[in-house]
């Protein structure tokens, strides 16, 4: 089980990058999915504060941000670690006006999902969803003065 001091360390292990670093604040959380149905049979998803969660359940990992300058934010990239103890899973990370790119190497080096390899043995292969270090968003656009805005990606606990 992955217990509240855990989060809490995976969270704080989250690397934020900005350009210019000074202009935007950031504040990251943990959230565990629940899945609740019902008396109609249908199911309502909401997320909790991540506190006690199995292998196999779902998290999502925010980092809600704000260029609190008083002028537009430029060549802005925020960049998040997947911790270690989960999976990233395919096709979460998304924010329209970004482009995404992904590290296998420690966040060393960043391309796009279907670029990414990794050397195993001395050979190299295409990088799984399992190889995820890092995910970077690079937004296409000037961030506003005062904007706020979040970007996320949901993972399964190891």
């Amino acid at each position: 089980m992955f217990r509240s001091n855990r989060i809490a360390a995976a969270a704080a292990a989250l690397t934020l990058f900005a350009l210019p670093a000074s202009a935007i604040t950031a504040v990251q959380t943990v959230e565990q999915k629940v899945t609740e149905t019902l008396e109609d049979g249908s199911q309502r998803v909401t997320y909790i504060e991540a506190d006690r969660v199995k292998p196999g359940e779902e998290v999502i990992y925010r980092l809600k941000y704000e260029n609190d300058r008083d002028e537009a934010a430029s060549n802005v990239a925020l960049v998040m670690r997947v911790p270690e103890e989960v999976r990233y899973i395919e096709g979460s990370a998304t924010e329209p006006g970004t482009r995404l790119a992904f590290s296998a190497d420690g966040g060393n080096s960043f391309l796009p999902m279907g670029d990414l390899t990794v050397t195993e043995a001395g050979n190299i292969r295409t990088a799984s969803i399992n190889d995820i270090t890092h995910i970077r968003w690079t937004f296409e656009y000037d961030i506003p003065a005062n904007e706020r805005g979040e970007i996320n990606f949901r993972a399964i606990l190891r």
